[in-house]
């Protein structure tokens, strides 16, 4: 599991506001220490493989 963090609420003391623990996620959260709206793609999705037949 990966711990998502606010990036607004890091500094060089503490590492961000806690904001949720997840293996995938994809959406936004909003961050209840700074109220910023923080976009999740965790882990990045990777591109489907063409299944299709490649004439040639």
């Amino acid at each position: 599991m990966k711990e998502i963090r606010c990036p607004c609420c890091r500094t060089d003391a503490r590492p961000g506001q806690l904001l949720l623990k997840a293996d995938r996620v994809k959406g936004e959260i909003k961050c209840p220490r700074r109220g910023a709206i923080i976009q999740l793609n965790y882990p990045k999705a990777e591109p489907i493989a063409s299944s299709g037949r490649q004439d040639g």
